[in-house]
């Protein structure tokens, strides 16, 4: 595996060294014939070279030229160009990406349809306004989701429905929202004393909900027990294998989150200390919209956990 960091330096490498018109190959032990570098303009540029054209290419984005030019020894090349250099950040993790996902490739075939689908997968989340790589606190928001998912809600709702009720990703207020309750999940350090309410919405539901607290450690790589955002999706991916609508259900809130089998996702490592849960009912603490002025159009507070005992579900 090469990392993204050593990608970029020798990107930059070439650029110190004035060279236009020039690449180097990504990796001697990968599968593939992929080639960085720079095209005679000056743009960067990906490309892979095959036996074979694909006989379907994704349609062109504004930011980044996808291509199949025919080679005079008969064979192809399939080639990204970046055309923003604003979107520099951007190139350089599909770039990576595209190289090590189709590091596992059997031959040639196999790698262009793979590095073709991948492509897809990224025009998918550009298009939504989804760029580069989730942060940390949006990685172990999403654990936080995930875990609950598997082991709270799964077993209560089924897998489907469990899955069903996963509206967060689409935009809802509330995490996931069910016929009985509904449910809202923060991840925070087992230390921490408050935690952040983004929004007067997530709480302000007549309804009876659940505020649920992730309690999530750092961990090194020595720790047995330890997760990461691609183990657990893989974890729910091989739950539901055998239900192709939760599997549909499933890739659809990933794809809606910005989620994207990275390796960098497998890069921080954690483990789950506890999950607390706390009904939410009238005299719940929280701020209501009938306690403020309308003319307040957004508000974000935190909660004191300690304060929250009485609330706790056991």
């Amino acid at each position: 595996m090469q990392t993204i960091d050593v990608l970029i330096q020798r990107w930059q490498d070439l650029r110190i060294n004035g060279e236009v018109n020039a690449h180097q190959l990504y990796d001697a032990s990968h599968p593939l014939q992929l080639f960085f570098g720079y095209d005679v303009s000056g743009a960067r540029i990906l490309f892979l070279i095959t036996p074979t054209a694909p006989k379907h290419l994704p349609v062109q984005s504004e930011s980044i030229e996808l291509k199949l030019l025919q080679r005079h020894d008969g064979l192809f090349t399939l080639m990204i160009r970046l055309l923003k250099p604003d979107q520099d950040s951007v190139f350089n993790h599909l770039c990576w990406d595209l190289a090590e996902f189709t590091r596992t490739c059997h031959d040639n075939a196999t790698g262009s349809t793979m590095f073709l689908e991948r492509y897809r997968k990224w025009q998918r989340l550009l298009e939504r306004g989804r760029l580069g790589i989730l942060s940390e606190a949006e990685i172990k928001g999403l654990i936080g989701e995930l875990l609950f998912l598997e082991k709270y809600l799964f077993k209560r709702y089924g897998m489907t429905s469990a899955l069903k009720g996963w509206l967060g990703p689409s935009g809802a207020d509330q995490d996931f929202r069910f016929e009985d309750f509904w449910y809202e999940i923060k991840t925070t350090d087992p230390g921490a004393l408050t935690v952040r309410i983004s929004s007067l919405e997530q709480l302000d539901i007549d309804k009876l909900g659940q505020l649920c607290i992730v309690l999530l450690d750092k961990a090194g790589n020595e720790i047995n027990d330890a997760i990461s955002l691609n183990s657990v999706v893989a974890n729910i991916r091989n739950l539901i294998s055998a239900d192709l609508e939760a599997i549909h259900i499933f890739e659809q809130r990933l794809d809606a989150i910005g989620y994207i089998d990275s390796r960098e996702y497998s890069e921080d490592i954690f483990v789950l200390r506890n999950i607390r849960r706390f009904l939410v009912d009238y005299p719940f603490p929280r701020i209501r919209r009938s306690m403020i002025a309308s003319s307040i159009s957004r508000v974000t507070y935190d909660v004191n956990v300690d304060d929250l005992a009485p609330f706790e579900i056991h």
